[in-house]
């Protein structure tokens, strides 16, 4: 037994009664009643929130402790173990028994505190404060106890200081011994780690000309706050800027304005600023592979301090700046009036939206609504393209045309030019001979370490076929007596970090992502399995990714499927379709039709109609981008379509016709058969063994699953260098 107080462990224990005052860090002194088996005594002396800390160091918060100076022992409630998150069980080592304090983490129990038992049999321990609650009974008469409590509180904000320091005895917020920020600056916290605003030293020393340019060219002047004006606030931010192996590049200060205290319709209109979607990118890589065009990446330095503001916005005037003679004894009713936006606002990224396109079409770049995101500009027979992600622009083109449209943007904006495309918006970008690999295998490594199965056995495909039965689908729903996951199992965590990869670079764990995605409001075991079971396939197929070849053909085709009645329990069947540009996919999608299918043949003309959706937006984008690229276009070829089921096809071609059999599936769904009268698609069958989207509309046998991965483009790296 560790020093300190003995605590006796109850069940039947419905509060915590503790012997002295050093273990509360808040305490109410008032009498009140408890109930013994004796009956009720007024023995309670007061109550309030206290901290304990076990042998094993496990820390226990308790909200409503009783104070009870007169008890013989401390008294701890199971309750109190439970609310802390952790669980209780007891177990036999030998011939003695011992209550064992664990937690359930990713199915790994670990045992926190082993307690023994008294001969009655009532279970003990030893309790002891915590360090930094022992500040509550510590006067700071000099400046080095200040000092010394910061360091050993892992140097907190003064803010923070100032709640311990309001909780001790004998000192109040006003006492003349409490150190104010502008008196007391810490070496440690200037370096930017652990504090959420600059010290003096970090001010003095490391960046002058920031706050320089902060308050001459963005905040503007300090004048009174006009009546009826409630200024926004502000914060320092700290953030370190990581290349595509997770290295620590740079370290970043940003002044951050307190948004969320702006007013629609009074402080902002419009808020929503378009960004350069997935598809739109993965097509420029493909139409840089078969041009053999030049990829570069440039980042806008402090990209939101460039917007103009559409409203008048005033902000509390921050540490550090220099205040004018004449408003120095009356800081606190004065503010900055912002000339430019700042992050943190609610139209920054819209302002700086504004400001560049309206620049680029100065400069003679044209865009389109389809893809408001992506600038083109033409000199005869060479171009360039800038896609835009906030302060992300990819430039892609011709040599010549290229370098000019960097000189260009350096002229306006502060840039970084960062080279060769080869990390952007999460992607890492392998150019090679043959082609151009795109693959997330440092984001697939980061979430395998972070649900613990980065050592975990690598399985061949991301789903078990499943059972037609549905009593024993291992994906069925929860059942009556089945046990709900608890919150220490990170399901939701995990299906949104799948949900990314499925999105980008990994279509072939589309479809078991999307089954399980399904249940996030209810998971089982049952479902966390699967999930384990994709990053076990993840595991083993780490850098694998979708590969841009130059030696296919750049033709758009699209393939189109559904699995009927792919969920039984609630009577609904699946679409899946699947466009591929260069024989690699380019868009995809697996998602459960909203409407009960009566057939087969319904599930497919749902599934077809969707996917005609998503061509007629293909077309038109790629179109506008090979038009503005001075490329020859062939209209009139329409876009082939493939779908395996027969009928289907005869309808379509058919058109509607109200017959006993159809005469129930809306005519809004025959909107593909207009499009192929109208020459812009072209529906054909193929054999459902070929069928590339068959890969989004049901778990597959390892063989069909793999020949399906590899005819959608996907390889691994290791294999293609």
């Amino acid at each position: 037994m560790s020093n300190g107080d003995v605590c006796l462990l109850d069940s039947a224990t419905t509060h915590t009664i503790l012997k002295e005052k050093k273990y509360f860090s808040n305490l109410v002194m008032k009498m009140a009643y408890v109930n013994t088996i004796s009956g009720s005594t007024k023995l309670i002396e007061g109550s309030g929130r206290a901290t304990l800390l076990l042998p094993g160091g496990t820390i226990l918060s308790i909200d409503n402790a009783l104070y009870c100076s007169k008890s013989q022992r401390n008294l701890l409630s199971f309750k109190v173990i439970r609310q802390n998150g952790y669980h209780v069980e007891t177990a036999n080592e030998g011939k003695v028994e011992y209550l064992y304090i664990t937690t359930i983490n990713v199915e790994k129990k670990i045992v926190h505190e082993k307690l023994p038992a008294f001969s009655s049999g009532l279970y003990y321990t030893s309790i002891s404060t915590v360090e930094s609650h022992a500040v509550v009974n510590k006067r700071f008469t000099n400046f080095n106890d200040f000092i010394i409590w910061h360091d050993r509180l892992g140097h907190p904000g003064f803010n923070m200081m100032r709640k311990i320091i309001e909780n001790s005895h004998g000192h109040t917020l006003k006492s003349p011994n409490i150190l104010q920020s502008k008196e007391f600056s810490c070496a440690a916290c200037s370096q930017g780690k652990l504090i959420i605003k600059p010290s003096t030293v970090k001010v003095g020393i490391e960046s002058p000309a920031f706050l320089e340019r902060i308050q001459g060219d963005i905040c503007g002047p300090i004048i009174r706050t006009p009546e009826g004006i409630k200024p926004v606030g502000y914060k320092w931010v700290f953030v370190r800027k990581r290349n595509e192996k997770g290295e620590v590049m740079r370290y970043k200060a940003r002044l951050v304005a307190q948004g969320f205290s702006q007013r629609p319709g009074i402080d902002y209109m419009e808020t929503y600023s378009p960004v350069v979607d997935a598809i739109p990118f993965r097509y420029l890589i493909n139409l840089a592979v078969h041009e053999k065009l030049e990829m570069r990446l440039m980042d806008v330095v402090t990209v939101y301090l460039y917007g103009s503001l559409d409203h008048n916005i005033f902000m509390k005037i921050p540490e550090a700046f220099k205040v004018p003679e004449t408003y120095k004894d009356s800081r606190e009713t004065c503010s900055i009036k912002l000339q430019k936006s700042l992050y943190g606002l609610k139209q920054s990224e819209r302002m700086w939206y504004n400001r560049l396109s309206e620049y680029l079409l100065k400069k003679g770049y044209k865009n389109d609504p389809i893809c408001p995101c992506i600038f083109i500009k033409r000199l005869g027979s060479e171009f360039v393209i800038i896609a835009v992600y906030v302060d992300d622009l990819n430039i892609i083109g011709t040599r010549k045309v290229l370098l000019e449209a960097v000189e260009c943007l350096k002229r306006e904006f502060e840039m970084k030019d960062l080279g060769k495309t080869k990390f952007c918006l999460g992607l890492q970008i392998e150019n090679l001979s043959n082609g151009i690999l795109v693959h997330q295998s440092t984001y697939t490594e980061k979430i395998l370490k972070r649900f613990y199965m980065d050592n975990s056995h690598p399985l061949s495909t991301p789903m078990v076929v499943r059972s037609l039965d549905i009593n024993t689908d291992p994906f069925r729903p929860q059942e009556n007596d089945e046990e709900l996951l608890g919150d220490e199992t990170p399901y939701l965590s995990a299906i949104g970090a799948l949900m990314y990869l499925a999105n980008n670079t990994r279509p072939d764990i589309c479809f078991a992502v999307s089954l399980l995605a399904r249940f996030s409001s209810s998971p089982t075991k049952r479902h966390w399995n699967g999930v384990k079971h994709i990053l076990r396939y993840l595991r083993g197929t780490m850098d694998m990714g979708l590969f841009y070849s130059n030696e296919s053909k750049s033709e758009l085709i699209g393939y189109a499927d559904a699995g009927y009645l792919s969920d039984p329990h609630k009577a609904r069947s699946l679409t899946g379709y699947l466009f591929t540009c260069g024989d690699t996919a380019i868009s995809w999608r697996s998602m459960k039709q909203t409407l009960v299918a009566t057939s087969s043949n319904h599930a497919e003309i749902i599934a077809i109609h969707e996917a005609s959706r998503e061509c007629v937006w293909l077309r038109s984008m790629t179109h506008h981008i090979q038009k503005m690229c001075g490329f020859s276009l062939k209209k009139n070829i329409p876009t082939t379509m493939y779908e395996d089921n027969a009928a289907c096809i005869a309808q379509l071609k058919g058109g509607y016709i109200k017959g006993d059999r159809t005469k129930h599936i809306s005519p809004k769904f025959f909107f593909t058969h207009d499009l192929q009268q109208n020459g812009e698609i072209e529906v054909q069958q193929i054999r459902s063994s070929d069928n590339l989207a068959d890969l989004f509309t049901k778990a597959l046998p390892t063989s069909t699953f793999e020949k399906l991965r590899y005819k959608i483009g996907m390889r691994r790296l290791r294999d293609i260098k």
